[in-house]
């Protein structure tokens, strides 16, 4: 079984599913090469935690990724599937309404495949 097939049945996109045995990397400001991560044709798994405020605004919420490297990117807002979009090495965007606990901090998983060239980078951001 690969590790990414082991993530998804094990649930990792899930709040409390473990990260044990996992690598954590950076997400923006260094490469896959510079971690000494190999590069693979493969999926790689983001997550976090996010502060939600106490007083959400009214209207719909957006997940904004300033660049992803990989296709497809799929996301799950605390352990729900949340959407997903394609595209490399270019902005993505999901509505996330209604997914978050205003107050609380809310768990993010972010699935990607990343492509097998020299000095990639797996950036992400978030924002409403």
């Amino acid at each position: 079984m690969t590790a990414t097939t082991s993530a998804k049945k094990g649930g990792f996109f899930r709040p409390d599913a473990t990260a044990d045995g996992w690598q954590n990397v950076k997400t923006f400001s260094a490469t896959l090469d510079e971690q000494q991560v190999p590069e693979q044709l493969t999926l790689m798994w983001y997550r976090t935690t996010v502060q939600v405020p106490k007083d959400l605004p009214p209207g719909p919420v957006h997940l904004w990724f300033g660049e992803v490297d990989g296709s497809p990117t799929r996301v799950w807002i605390n352990g729900e599937f949340a959407g997903e979009f394609g595209g490399s090495r270019r902005p993505g965007e999901i509505e996330i309404t209604g997914k978050l606990v205003a107050g609380k901090d809310n768990f993010v998983a972010v699935r990607t495949g990343t492509s097998a060239s020299p000095n990639s980078s797996w950036a992400a951001s978030s924002g409403p």
